[in-house]
């Protein structure tokens, strides 16, 4: 069986392979039905949002149905199942999911896709007493060490009031603790989202860092390509405002968009330097099925050659007139060294552009990642500083 967006918006395919189910959006309902079929013997049939396998060998397409609207109804989900994998409980920290579906439609995104997959309202929330109810769950049975867990949403400052009360619960929630958690979350810039009673909500509650998408650093990148309608000048207020309100922000950044040029990724990385971000997590584009820059590349006839899936969104595939590949892939490797230039000390900057190589060679990057325990369990009786400069001077 397998489910989740590209099976979603890509069921045909999926139908043609091996599997003997495919989950066309929401699975919690479909799956249950699916168990209470099998569990008394019977071959799975006429379940909504899934597409089965008759014992004929044909597909029985079957609809879907609405949205689920109150996502309070859902459990807990179980993660003992993940225990097994964690290598060091001390760091294991959680995501919680806290809604569903986004409104907008960034043409490198599939969520104005898959809204069109079933009927009723795809942008949904728990509620915070919900939300509060398993992060309580979870501390208590999974946190070991790291006192940090990422709330999981598109866009945090949709809806302002649920913002504010979630806010308020997780203060309140924080203050019976002896050692108040700390969280993370995406916060999507749009001219309403600037807001500082919402950024002073959000440092109350103990958030410490925020996941923010520049995507580009070209206005007309962003707007005319990608879909995201906000200014530099919106950018930078948001940045304003997370550091007046003692927030860490993490920028998200991608490079080789069908349409961006050198000089247009440029002011990426120099808009990278003004803002000074604790931390930065860049790719490099992928034209997934379902966006709308998937079909922009194939109606330009840049899929021609078929797509290298392996290291995605790190190894540059499409080869831009404009953009070409190999000056992508130079982009991407040196992003890190080109925005901290002046700002991190050489060793750091130098250590992750090392590691960056090192990711495209596939035993080496095997090798490293098995060292990587030793690495730490040595840096910490040594007191070594492991952190990417943040928190170094200069």
């Amino acid at each position: 069986m397998i489910g989740g967006p590209h099976a979603s918006l890509n069921p045909e395919e999926c139908a043609a392979s091996v599997y003997d189910a495919v989950c066309v959006g929401e699975g919690e309902r479909p799956m249950d039905e699916l168990i209470a079929q099998l569990a008394s013997g019977q071959r799975p049939s006429d379940i909504r949002n899934m597409w089965l396998r008759r014992a004929t060998g044909s597909v029985q397409r079957n609809p879907t149905r609405p949205f689920l609207q109150d996502l309070d109804e859902l459990p807990y989900p179980d993660w003992d199942m993940w225990l097994p994998w964690i290598d060091d409980e001390e760091f294991f920290s959680p995501a919680i999911v806290i809604g569903r579906g986004c409104p907008y439609n960034c043409s490198y995104c599939s969520n104005h896709s898959l809204r069109r997959l079933a009927s009723g309202k795809y942008v949904r929330f728990r509620s915070p007493e919900n939300i509060v109810g398993e992060i309580e769950e979870v501390r208590q049975r999974y946190l070991k060490g790291d006192r940090n867990i990422y709330l999981e949403v598109e866009a945090i400052a949709i809806d302002k009031t649920w913002a504010l009360n979630l806010c308020e619960a997780l203060r309140r929630y924080n203050s019976t603790l002896s050692e108040p958690l700390q969280y993370r979350c995406n916060y999507r810039i749009t001219p309403q989202s600037l807001d500082e009673e919402v950024f002073r909500a959000l440092a109350t509650a103990n958030f410490r860092r925020l996941n923010i998408g520049l995507e580009a650093g070209s206005e007309r990148v962003r707007r005319e390509i990608l879909k995201r309608d906000y200014s530099n000048d919106d950018f930078r207020r948001a940045i304003d405002l997370a550091r007046r309100n003692g927030l860490e922000v993490n920028l998200y950044n991608m490079i080789g968009v069908p349409g961006e040029t050198v000089s247009d990724h440029m002011e990426t990385v120099r808009l990278n330097r003004e803002a000074r971000p604790d931390y930065s997590y860049t790719s490099i584009f992928f034209p997934y099925p379902g966006t709308e820059l998937r079909k922009t590349c194939e109606d330009r006839g840049l899929l021609s050659g078929g797509l290298d899936v392996r290291r995605e969104r790190k190894h540059a595939v499409l080869d831009l007139p404009e953009f070409p590949r190999r000056q992508v892939q130079r982009a991407y490797d040196l992003f890190d060294w080109r925005i901290h230039k002046g700002q991190w000390p050489v060793h750091v900057r130098l250590r992750k552009l090392v590691r960056r190589y090192i990711y495209k060679l596939g035993v080496v990057d095997c090798v490293y990642r098995t060292l990587t325990p030793a690495w730490r369990f040595v840096s910490d009786a040594f007191g070594i500083d492991r952190s990417y400069g943040r928190n170094l001077p200069g």
